[in-house]
């Protein structure tokens, strides 16, 4: 009777309301999707309730949405599969997650090879300030401590340098605008970025072949040849 298909509707929606939670978390428990579905119902003063059977709803919902394979539980634990594809939706959307599983990649590799890139400028920092300690001359320029920064600004620029008592701080006042370059951008601009040899090039990286063939395969130049530089100086 209409008692009847107005049940099933009932039991339609909120199924429905069900498999938006799990859709919307992805990965989630039983007890998330009863917690939020209590509080919206409680939220709404327009509805009555009982708390005990909306649990067991979504207790009911999820045991559906299981038998159908749009979701799957893993102990505790209800994952998200989704709703059956056709082969051209499935191939599209499986080519969709292996680009961006590629950009994902192409990103980590990215920010992995500038923090290499870091590190060897560093160490090569380090070496040259040795150089220096031990009287030996690397473009007659002095030693660089990190981490520092410097100013440029005009030649006729007044700047005033106020310092906190802990030397922690300071307050720069400048009468026409300047610019602020951090260690990490001024190291990559002085001849610090290469090395000897392939051997070198392997000590700064611990022995890790594997990432000295990326870095290598990414940034040829980064080997020295013979006629190359490595001084040290600063432009």
């Amino acid at each position: 009777g209409s008692a009847t298909r107005r049940t099933d509707k009932g039991l339609r929606s909120f199924s429905l309301k069900v498999c938006q939670k799990v859709e919307e978390r992805g990965i989630t428990t039983y007890a998330q999707v009863a917690d939020e579905l209590v509080h919206e119902f409680e939220a709404d003063d327009t509805v009555k309730f009982d708390e005990k059977n909306i649990r067991r709803r979504v207790y009911d919902a999820l045991n559906v949405l299981m038998a159908i394979e749009i979701i799957i539980k893993d102990k505790k634990f209800i994952r998200w599969k989704g709703f059956p594809q056709s082969p051209d939706k499935e191939r599209v959307l499986l080519e969709r997650m292996v680009e961006d599983r590629r950009r994902e990649v192409e990103d980590k590799t990215r920010a992995l090879e500038e923090k290499t890139m870091q590190m060897i400028r560093v160490s090569n920092l380090v070496e040259r300030n040795a150089k220096l300690l031990q009287g030996d001359q690397v473009g007659g320029k002095a030693r660089l401590h990190v981490p520092f920064a410097i100013l440029q600004a005009e030649v006729d620029d007044e700047i005033e340098c106020e310092k906190s008592d802990d030397k922690k701080t300071a307050l720069l006042t400048c009468s026409q605008s300047f610019k602020v370059h951090d260690d990490v951008a001024v190291l990559q601009k002085m001849d610090l970025s290469s090395v000897p040899s392939k051997e070198a090039l392997l000590a700064r990286l611990r022995g890790s072949e594997e990432l000295c063939d990326m870095l290598l395969h990414r940034n040829p130049q980064l080997v020295r040849t013979q006629e190359g530089g490595g001084g040290g100086g600063v432009d």
